[in-house]
């Protein structure tokens, strides 16, 4: 019966903001994904450095740049989402 409940609850909100939700839900997927992301890079700029491999820490600080670039603009559309939620 509870699952009825939590049905109709869902029914009455405005579907406009569901779609937000969803939205918002993407957009915090993709932040935790260029987190990891961003961790893993460091984790491997960490390792070249210690191998004291120039070619491999060059590599490492450029996927890392690239990581942090892309968690940024994740953070940034995922603002962007929940205040159009809180809008609407």
């Amino acid at each position: 019966m509870p699952n009825q409940q939590s049905q109709q609850g869902m029914n009455t909100a405005p579907q406009s903001q569901s779609v937000n939700a969803q939205a918002s839900q993407q957009a915090q997927a993709t932040v935790i994904q260029a987190q990891n992301a961003v961790s893993q890079a460091q984790s491997a700029l960490t390792q070249a450095q210690a191998a004291a491999n120039p070619q491999a820490i060059q590599q490492a600080q450029q996927q890392l740049q690239q990581a942090q670039q892309q968690l940024s603009q994740a953070q940034a559309t995922a603002s962007v989402n929940t205040t159009d939620q809180a809008q609407g």
